[in-house]
């Protein structure tokens, strides 16, 4: 079995890369980057800006499975990020649809396709604000024609709810307060009666390697992973300073005007009854339990 997995530095990438050596041993595992500074014998140098190099990575693994967690957004979200991220995904699907071969690809298309204002979310129903967002939609759309003009693609898309865990570094809201705690510093934020549901990164995981170790004809072409679990931002930091055993009030301030409070209440995303079965996490991390393994580390 060969396994190459697109995006594979991340955070995700990363927990998704130990789980699968673990968890299937047997496997070639594959990293491909556009970064030469980590090209190795297992992380292989591409070009996404050119149909042939994508297609010589493809020719090169002949991969069974493809998980694409990419992101050119996700660090650069201006017009120019947004077109990068396109012309990349464009040319992974020429190449796929030029070597023909038969595979799986799992796409990682997270939350940010839904619209804050989706209140029964589900797919086929997609209203993204940010260019993240934008940059997601434009691939799962090709995605779903490519899955229905090619028999040889079997195309997965994962819709992860707000993904948090151990190691998270970024501008979410998680390690951004733990950052805060590290340093001493009061944080001051906005938002606090927004609601999200966290799901811990190797619960994510660990739905991903189910699609390559289970029997693929009972797996659905659309997969929510969420806990459907909905915590006000405000709570969540509650529950980060009564792991640290610190005052809330010493630690962050939320600056929302009585608008903003009122507002923020009824932004929420809830997925449609029909999607809560949609994936079975076989080791689900209760909130509380993923955010002291966080405080254990910082």
């Amino acid at each position: 079995m060969k396994i190459l997995i697109i995006g594979g530095h991340g955070f995700l990438g990363l927990q998704l890369l130990t789980d699968l050596e673990k968890k299937v041993p047997s496997a070639d595992i594959y990293i491909s980057s556009s970064r030469a500074e980590v090209a190795n014998k297992k992380v292989i140098l591409v070009n996404y800006d050119s149909v042939q190099s994508v297609e010589n990575l493809i020719v090169k693994i002949a991969p069974d499975y493809i998980f694409h967690l990419a992101s050119s957004c996700i660090r650069d979200s201006s017009n120019c990020g947004l077109k990068k991220g396109k012309l990349r995904d464009n040319n992974i699907l020429k190449a796929l649809r030029k070597v023909d071969l038969p595979l799986m690809f799992i796409f990682i298309s997270s939350m940010a396709v839904f619209s804050m204002s989706d209140k029964k979310i589900k797919p086929n129903s997609w209203c993204p604000k940010s260019n993240y967002g934008l940059e997601k939609l434009y691939m799962l759309k090709k995605l779903l024609d490519l899955n229905k003009s090619n028999e040889n693609i079997d195309c997965k898309i994962i819709y992860p709810a707000s993904i948090y865990g151990k190691g998270q570094d970024g501008k979410m809201f998680l390690p951004r307060l733990l950052k805060s705690i590290e340093k001493g510093e009061l944080m001051v934020a906005f938002g606090g009666n927004k609601k999200r549901d966290f799901v811990h990164v190797k619960d994510v995981s660990s739905v991903l390697v189910d699609l390559v170790t289970d029997n693929k004809d009972s797996i659905s072409q659309h997969i929510f992973i969420h806990t459907f679990v909905l915590y006000k931002m405000s709570e969540i930091a509650g529950l980060v300073c009564s792991a640290f055993r610190l005052n809330v009030e010493d630690v962050i301030v939320f600056e929302d005007s009585q608008k903003d409070k009122e507002r923020d209440l009824l932004e929420y995303q809830a997925i449609d009854q029909m999607f809560h079965q949609q994936s079975k996490l076989h080791s689900k991390m209760s909130f509380y339990q993923g955010i002291k393994e966080m405080v254990k580390t910082s």
